[in-house]
């Protein structure tokens, strides 16, 4: 009755995603809002769930959830989001991280003090060769007062060979102590064995255990299997 109800399309899609698992037919109802209707933020985020929960189609996904975001910046939900699929996608070898760049950059855009979105560019400096960049970048959130540090940055710290660069830095910036567990996982790495960390209380090394499972798994997994 009302083929150009941007709202009417809107319902279709939700009905068809979160009811009854059609999920071509929901994303084709989505975009079909968002065409009629560019301005509301839920069409562009329910097609982001749709895209990187049940189609692994991460890129597009991202960038769904930014045009969310953009369109209500109170909703930091898709923001998040948005920063979540841009970091699977670094982890796998879907996309070079060279293509990744402009979401990196559109993620800084509206929120440039966030930490979420800083460490993701310095993540995407890394991994695209520039090391000089990433590293002023930490310089600056090592130096500031947060726990919101995301291992993934770390992980792509050791993957790229800057891990003494990086204790470095912490150092210098006193993050050594406010961010010990991290500090103690990466002396860990830079010492070539998890055993390192026998020599730390356990109150720390429990926690940098962890990290150092998530920012050096290679290196956790063959001592293991020395061991057995």
């Amino acid at each position: 009755m009302e083929p150009t109800d941007s709202f009417a399309w809107y319902n279709l899609g939700l009905v068809l995603h979160t009811r009854l698992g059609r999920y071509p037919k929901a994303e084709d109802a989505y975009r079909r809002a968002i065409l009629l209707d560019d301005t509301s933020p839920y069409p562009w985020s329910n097609l982001g769930r749709l895209l990187s929960q049940h189609q692994g189609k991460h890129l597009e996904a991202a960038e769904a959830f930014l045009n969310a975001f953009e369109r209500d910046r109170t909703r930091t939900y898709d923001f998040n989001q948005a920063v979540a699929a841009c970091h699977t996608l670094l982890d796998s070898d879907e996309h070079s991280p060279v293509n990744l760049v402009p979401l990196g950059q559109k993620a800084l855009e509206p929120n440039p003090d966030s930490i979420p979105a800083q460490f993701l560019w310095g993540r995407i400096l890394l991994l695209t060769g520039r090391w000089w960049e990433a590293a002023q970048l930490l310089e600056r959130l090592a130096a500031t007062d947060h726990d919101d540090i995301p291992v993934q940055f770390f992980h792509s710290i050791v993957k790229t060979g800057h891990v003494d660069e990086t204790l470095g830095i912490l150092e210098r910036n006193g993050a050594h102590e406010r961010w010990r567990p991290l500090y103690e996982a990466l002396r860990a790495v830079k010492a070539g064995s998890p055993d390192y960390l026998r020599r730390v209380a356990p109150e720390v090394s429990l926690p940098a255990r962890r990290i150092l499972e998530k920012i050096a798994p290679d290196l956790v997994a063959a001592s293991e299997s020395s061991r057995k």
